[in-house]
């Protein structure tokens, strides 16, 4: 049986799929490192062992069959095993969205901590976004050259604007493989709350 992997950018919606998928009775991996805040009430679905995938270390994927884990960032995709495969939905945002997103949040745990905050948002962006686009390029060249990795790809504001179209898709994706979960594409599009949904890119007409 398949590892189910949420991966894709930081403030891309991988919580929400991952709490979706819980609501289905997937059993997800998380250690709960990362509790829930301002930008993240529902949670992170995180475990910091993920990390140890840098140093070849695959202890995260021991037992994981069936379930689903969050990978993040993505480029650590590259480092999992190509003997395994994989159930993988990637999900990917507009990188100015992902910037503004990611410097708030920064900003708001600069202030929690009495920390000086050393760059501006335009700064910030101004090196986070190249750098970003560079990592989910990487990323998807690696997916899109490994066979183990059979791939949906999801666009957040697709996921946050039309829900149910999106969250069919993933129930498509996965009920097949893994008949043993209920997979409600209803329930588990009202999970979505709009109210998160903060940075917005303007659409150009």
């Amino acid at each position: 049986m398949k590892t189910i992997i949420v991966t894709g950018s930081v403030r891309c919606g991988s919580s929400l799929v991952m709490r979706m998928l819980e609501s289905c009775g997937v059993p997800v991996i998380a250690d709960g490192h990362k509790q829930p805040d301002e930008g993240n009430p529902y949670g992170y679905y995180e475990t910091r062992q993920v990390y140890s995938l840098n140093r070849g270390d695959m202890s995260v994927l021991e037992g994981t069959e069936g379930k689903a884990l969050k990978v993040l960032p993505p480029t650590l995709l590259r480092h999992m095993p190509t003997d395994r495969e994989f159930k993988t939905i990637f999900l990917i945002r507009d990188p100015q969205e992902v910037g503004v997103s990611f410097y708030k949040y920064h900003k708001r745990v600069s202030i929690e901590r009495g920390q000086p905050l050393l760059q501006t948002q335009e700064e910030y962006l101004s090196h986070f976004i190249p750098d970003h686009l560079q990592r989910i390029i990487a990323a998807k060249e690696w997916v899109n050259t490994h066979s183990n990795f059979d791939v949906l790809w999801i666009e957040h504001n697709s996921l946050m604007n039309t829900p149910l179209t999106e969250t069919t898709r993933i129930c498509d994706f996965l009920s097949q493989e893994f008949p043993q979960y209920t997979f409600d594409a209803q329930a588990m599009a009202s999970l979505v709350n709009l109210n998160l949904y903060r940075e917005r890119r303007a659409k150009t007409q």
